[in-house]
């Protein structure tokens, strides 16, 4: 089984002829991700796409419609923490326990 990439080497990007382009999938902690690049790229003057929820659709029409390489960024979470962690995002939203039973139902199988 393949291990992921640790320490502090990245994979190759030149800032001249690539695009970053982060695709957010949620409960995975894309929301800081994308406020820490935000920051990071406008100070180092680089091109970013992020802050929305893409699919692979919007990838393939950067690269049709850009001169640069696009470079996607996934983050990519352990999937029993991520449903909990969404379980626990739409209980909040929903409210009280009464209310729960049919709109949770609702609102997660409208997810999956």
């Amino acid at each position: 089984m393949p291990t992921p990439q640790t320490g502090t080497s990245l994979p190759k990007f030149n800032p001249e002829t690539d695009l970053m382009a982060f695709i957010h999938i949620g409960k995975n902690g894309g929301t800081s991700f994308d406020k820490t690049m935000k920051i990071t790229t406008s100070k180092l003057k680089l091109e970013y796409h992020g802050n929305k929820h893409f699919d692979w659709t919007h990838i393939e029409n950067l690269n049709f419609n850009s001169k640069k390489t696009v470079k996607p960024v996934v983050l990519l979470r352990d999937p029993v923490d991520r449903v909990i962690s969404h379980f626990y995002s739409a209980f909040k939203k929903i409210g009280p326990a009464p209310k729960v039973g049919f709109a949770l139902r609702a609102r997660f199988m409208g997810q999956f």
